[in-house]
C-alpha cells in the first residue's frame, strides 16, 4: 500500500525527469522505461581532444548518444612533454589543467599543463564558442585548433608545449563536457 501512494506521490517527478528522454535510444519500449529511475538525473561526461599542428585542421565531429551537450566543464593543452607509459596515463588527462598535487596523484594535472593552458589556449573564446555553438544539441562541429594561438610565448615555452616534433608526442587540446 505504501508503495502505491508514494509511487502516486512521486508521479509527477517521474514525468518532469521523463521529458529529456534520456533512456529514448537505449530502449525500444521508452514509452514504458521513461517513468523508471534509470531515466533520473542522466548524466555522460566525455572528454574529446586534438592534436596541435601548425596547419589548419578539420572541425571534429562532437555529440552525444545520449541527451544534450552541457557547457564545458573543462578545457586545456596537454603538454607536448607528458611522461606516459604502461603505468602512467597522463598522455588520456581530460580535468582541470590548474588541478595540481591536490588530492590524489592520479586526478592531477601532467606537469606543465596549467602553464600551456594558460599561455596557449584562448580559453574564453573556447567555452563562448561552444556555448553559441555546441551546448543544448546533441552534435555539432567544433574547430579545437582555432582556440591555440600558437603566435605566442618564447622559443622554449613553444617547444616545451606545443612541438610536434617531440621524442614523446604531440601536444594535444582537450575539452570536457557533460550529456544531461
Amino acid at each position: 500500500m505504501l508503495f502505491f501512494v508514494l509511487s502516486a506521490i512521486f508521479s509527477p517527478a517521474f514525468y518532469w525527469y521523463g521529458a529529456p528522454e534520456g533512456l529514448a535510444n537505449i530502449s525500444s519500449q521508452y514509452h514504458f522505461t521513461k517513468h523508471m529511475l534509470g531515466n533520473l538525473g542522466f548524466n555522460k561526461a566525455v572528454c574529446r581532444s586534438n592534436y596541435i599542428k601548425n596547419e589548419d585542421a578539420d572541425a571534429a565531429s562532437l555529440h552525444c548518444e545520449v541527451g544534450l551537450m552541457s557547457p564545458v566543464t573543462y578545457a586545456g593543452i596537454l603538454p607536448a612533454d607528458v611522461e606516459y607509459g604502461w603505468d602512467i596515463f597522463n598522455y588520456g588527462f581530460c580535468g582541470d589543467p590548474r588541478t595540481t598535487k591536490i588530492g590524489n596523484a592520479a586526478d592531477a594535472a601532467p606537469e606543465n599543463t596549467e602553464f600551456c593552458t594558460d599561455t596557449f589556449l584562448d580559453e574564453d573564446r573556447l567555452r563562448s564558442d561552444f556555448e553559441t555553438n555546441c551546448e543544448g544539441k546533441a552534435e555539432c562541429q567544433f574547430n579545437f585548433q582555432t582556440y591555440v594561438k600558437l603566435g605566442v610565448g618564447s622559443e622554449d615555452d613553444h617547444l616545451r608545449c606545443l612541438n610536434e616534433n617531440s621524442i614523446q608526442g604531440h601536444s594535444k587540446v582537450y575539452v570536457q563536457y557533460s550529456c544531461l
